[in-house]
């Protein structure tokens, strides 16, 4: 799935698609990553909201 994402944003960026689905496919790509990566062994500090 990752590979589609990569490719995706590759294809959209050469073919100068809409901002609006460039957009999507990068929330996309986010949301993707998220469900891969344990979220609560990332430990945020006050500093990383600043």
């Amino acid at each position: 799935m990752r590979v589609q994402c990569e490719t995706s944003l590759r294809i959209a960026d050469e073919y100068n698609v809409r901002k609006y689905t460039k957009q999507r496919l990068e929330l996309l790509e986010l949301e993707m990553k998220s469900l891969f990566e344990n979220d609560k062994v990332k430990q945020k500090g006050l500093s990383d909201f600043m």
